[in-house]
């Protein structure tokens, strides 16, 4: 069963938009647009009652956001809603049953302005969780379902710090950092949830390299 959080976070957000959705709104006609699938599950090992998020690393090969960890998803295709490409993206991606997945509804769109894409996240259920992988390595290179509890533990926070003055909230998750747009987005989920902890805003991390490569070639 969904937890009652999962509901009132989406209305949450949408009544009063986080400070990152406020300062990126997505355009009514932008140039792109695409859709992340936010699929939280029942914890796969964590207590009863505890939550997980579906989160994909990049393929390293990649030449658009090689190596990032990034929810499922991907562009809206003409005639396709947010959620009809965000599901249809997350099947061609990890193997994703659409039919597994209660879909509680889109939260606010943001506008990635190097992209210039209005992104859409998609907030999920995973009702039936059934196995799931990289169903093309060249695209993904694995699957992550960390807990939620996890993610909010202070231990895995930081603020990632970038050349020309970037920071944002980080994460650390099996040995990969998360940063960016993804970073803003479970940052906002873990505060509109209510399940955020106290973590020390101070304790700065640089992205490393190998994340920051692809951005370098124009």
């Amino acid at each position: 069963m969904a937890p009652d959080w999962l509901a009132s976070m989406r209305g949450a957000i949408d009544a009063a938009p986080p400070a990152w959705f406020a300062a990126h709104p997505a355009p009514p006609n932008p140039h792109r647009s695409s859709a992340v699938l936010v699929l939280l599950s029942p914890s796969l090992t964590g207590p009863p009652g505890t939550c997980a998020i579906v989160l994909t690393e990049r393929a390293h090969s990649l030449r658009s956001h090689a190596a990032q960890v990034v929810f499922p998803g991907g562009h809206v295709d003409p005639g396709e809603t947010s959620t009809q490409a965000a599901l249809r993206e997350s099947t061609e991606e990890v193997g994703l049953n659409p039919g597994s997945v209660d879909i509680v509804g889109p939260l606010p769109g943001v506008y990635l302005t190097p992209q210039r894409t209005a992104l859409v996240p998609v907030l999920g259920w995973w009702r039936d969780p059934h196995p799931i992988g990289a169903v093309d390595a060249a695209e993904v290179a694995r699957v992550l379902i960390p807990s939620v509890a996890d993610l909010a533990e202070p231990a895995n926070r930081f603020t990632a710090t970038a050349p020309g003055g970037f920071q944002g909230p980080g994460f650390l998750v099996d040995d990969l950092v998360i940063w960016g747009v993804t970073a803003n987005l479970l940052d906002a989920i873990l505060d509109a949830a209510g399940l955020s902890q106290p973590w020390d805003t101070g304790r700065s991390r640089a992205v490393p390299n190998y994340l920051l490569a692809p951005y370098s070639m124009g």
